[in-house]
């Protein structure tokens, strides 16, 4: 079983499918948890609004936190999956790799 992490709860990340599983999702997460042999095990966003609306949508069997460098210290991942606005993917991605994940954007 993989353990991914996402890193950006917004529009793409979360909130597209409403916490409802699709049939074609449109979120990451939603992709995530319907991807055999995967499991979302930590969330990622800096917006204290968004953290809240994915645990209202999603529920809190996965740890939330407020920082890149807070879940990186975590270390409870395989894979990290980042779903941020495009221009903060070079920076983000810079973070994670220097931790030597496997990436996926």
């Amino acid at each position: 079983m993989h353990k991914v992490a996402l890193i950006g709860l917004g529009r793409v990340g979360s909130l597209d499918d409403r916490g409802v599983l699709a049939p074609e999702p449109r979120s990451h997460v939603c992709a995530v948890l319907q991807t055999p042999g995967c499991l979302l095990v930590a969330v990622c966003d800096p917006d204290p609004g968004q953290r809240a609306a994915f645990v209202d949508l999603w529920g809190t069997d996965v740890a939330v936190y407020s920082s890149v460098d807070e879940l990186l210290a975590a270390d409870s991942y395989d894979i990290i999956a980042v779903a941020t606005p495009t221009p903060t993917h070079h920076a983000i991605l810079k973070t994670v790799i220097a931790s030597a994940p496997r990436v996926v954007i």
